[in-house]
């Protein structure tokens, strides 16, 4: 990806940067006649800094997080988001384009991450977004010259844009707050108060800018499609179940007869099946909500999922025959990413009831009041293991599984596959592990750890991106299928909308 710039209205793109890196988030100086902007490596982040009309680079930092950067209204200050490697801690920081001075405004504890701040039109203050999980996102602001940060949102849902109202008063921002749907709102930053969604005709907005005078923003609108293809074993990729929506989170029952998934074709994501071969594809729920991570049932008999049907996530059991769902999680907080125990006894799942998400486990026939916190330490998805472990990711993107007894216990990292486990590109089967080792460039490669040689071998290569935040990969009992579910085509564009006064 490379920086461009375009006057509104007519006229062609005008190209900034032309490097095999990534050149992401750019944003102008407050006088317009420079940009910022983030030049991803496979090994750190710089800032660098151009005329907005082409010349000469100038680099700004080298250790910056890959999210975007903002200026101080006069110019002196540009925040940016780092990873302290000394502790793991990602927070905010200021620098001062004179002198070179850092300061240093947020230090979350891990695995929280502070990313995307925004300084005001006054210049007193920052807004930021903490990422606490892939699913939960929230808004924070903090004095420009630093203090406590103030908790703005909090509605336990995934936040993406970020900008100011002309005043300060206000903060525009994108979420998913209305399920299935990444709508702008608006909030107040001086009391609590419930959003207001600004009608835009978009339902999936991304990064976001406001004009100087208050009355237009900018927003990218993304289309994706998505599909699950089948990896043979003379590694031909072919395409097994699509639409023009979103079609993942795939998994093989365990007789090999059927393939539960998720998609959005009917307008909000639900539980489909379908046959091995693709075909006979059917719709199991009807949530009018947003339903994900389907697992089945040792005995292929039930599918578990998680579902977001107001403000928070549960989790419910289904018949794979059809049938109203069951719920098995009411405790007001997000319960997500269910995962079977080896006897089909134990529903395992993640659960912020306790603070920070960890892994929960309960009876699959019901009775939420016993259920048991099984990490201390911060966990993602999970899969039952042959020794009698579960094994687990950290989720954020990071590799690196771990594993942990049933009832808890010691919660350890696992040597041999620290580069597996990110974006849930990854699964435990029988016989061992699958997972997409990430790297800068595609193609990918799917690689086997197996449980007995303690080896790893490469399964195939890939040519597209698989999907983040959603299951992309998994393998049939006998290891004779690999479905793998990527991104096929992707439509981003700029809009504008103009905003009531």
């Amino acid at each position: 990806m490379n920086v461009y710039v375009k006057l509104i209205g007519a006229g062609e793109p005008v190209r900034l940067t032309n490097t095999e890196t990534d050149d992401i988030n750019p944003v102008f100086a407050p006088d317009g006649k420079s940009v910022a902007f983030v030049r991803a490596f496979p090994t750190r982040n710089e800032i660098i800094s151009i005329p907005a009309l082409g010349g000469a680079e100038r680099k700004i930092y080298d250790r910056a997080s890959y999210a975007s950067v903002s200026f101080s209204p006069d110019g002196k200050l540009l925040a940016h988001a780092e990873l302290d490697a000394s502790n793991n801690e990602t927070g905010i920081y200021t620098i001062n384009l004179q002198t070179g001075e850092r300061i240093k405004l947020t230090a979350p504890a891990a695995p929280a991450v502070d990313h995307t701040p925004r300084f005001s039109p006054d210049g007193k203050s920052l807004a930021f977004i903490r990422y606490f999980s892939s699913f939960r996102r929230e808004i924070f602001i903090i004095p420009a010259t630093g203090g406590e940060p103030r908790q703005i949102t909090f509605d336990d849902v995934r936040i993406y844009g970020l900008a100011w109202n002309t005043d300060s008063r206000k903060l525009f921002f994108t979420s998913f707050r209305v399920v299935s749907q990444l709508n702008l709102w608006e909030t107040s930053v001086n009391e609590r108060n419930e959003p207001q969604l600004i009608p835009t005709g978009s339902k999936n907005l991304q990064d976001l800018a406001i004009s100087p005078n208050g009355r237009t923003i900018a927003f990218v609108e993304e289309t994706v499609d998505e599909n699950i293809w089948e990896i043979t074993p003379n590694q031909i990729a072919r395409p097994l179940i699509r639409s023009s929506r979103a079609d993942h989170s795939q998994q093989i029952s365990p007789d090999g007869s059927q393939i539960v998934f998720v998609s959005d074709r009917t307008g909000n994501y639900e539980i489909w099946l379908a046959d091995a071969d693709g075909k006979n594809q059917r719709q199991l729920t009807d949530s009018n909500g947003s339903a994900g991570s389907p697992r089945f049932s040792p005995d292929g008999k039930f599918v578990a999922f998680d579902a977001q049907m107001a403000e928070r996530s549960d989790v419910y059991i289904v018949s794979a025959s059809s049938g109203a769902p069951r719920r098995l999680t009411e405790t007001g907080v997000n319960n997500t990413l269910p995962a079977w125990s080896a006897d089909g006894n134990w529903i395992f799942f993640v659960s912020n009831r306790a603070g920070d998400e960890q892994i929960w486990k309960m009876p699959a026939s019901g009775g939420e009041e016993t259920a048991v916190q099984i990490t201390r330490q911060g966990a993602f998805e999970m899969f039952a293991a042959p020794n009698g472990k579960l094994i687990y990711s950290k989720g954020g993107g990071k590799a690196g599984l771990w594993s942990v007894g049933m009832d808890g216990g010691d919660e350890k990292p696992i040597p041999e596959l620290s580069e597996a486990g990110a974006w849930r590109s990854w699964m435990v089967a029988s016989g061992g592990v699958y997972y997409t080792a990430f790297a800068p460039q595609i193609p990918l490669h799917i690689k086997f750890y197996d449980f007995k040689t303690g080896k790893t071998r490469e399964i195939a290569a890939v040519n597209k991106s698989p999907l983040a935040y959603y299951a992309n990969l998994t393998a049939s009992a006998d290891g004779k299928r690999l479905l793998y579910a990527q991104q096929d085509q992707t439509n981003a564009g700029i809009m504008l909308a103009e905003l009531a006064e």
